[in-house]
């Protein structure tokens, strides 16, 4: 069997799963503060609405500072719409 070491260096790479996983966390409160108690409160759907232009529009400027391209082949458009339709349909359904 071979003797395997493992490093026990806090590198970059854990850095960005945790701001990860904290981010993640912090959007469950802020969506169930949005949404309020009832549905009537705030509508998840409008949530959705004005919450995925903003992250789209911060994704867009930090990869364009990045120096990367945003751009998407045609061939994987109607996988990648059928992919955000059901999981925004999902979220709202279980939420």
């Amino acid at each position: 069997m071979k003797n395997v070491s493992f490093e026990k260096n806090f590198g970059s790479g854990d850095l960005a799963i945790f701001f990860t996983a904290l981010l993640w966390g912090i959007g469950v409160i802020a969506v169930k503060h949005a949404i309020g108690g009832t549905p009537d409160t705030f509508r998840v759907f409008v949530f959705n609405g004005l919450r995925l232009p903003v992250v789209s529009l911060l994704l867009f400027i930090v990869v364009k500072l990045r120096g990367g391209s945003i751009s998407v082949q045609r061939i994987h458009l109607p996988l990648m719409s059928t992919v955000a339709f059901f999981g925004m349909f999902l979220n709202t359904v279980t939420a």
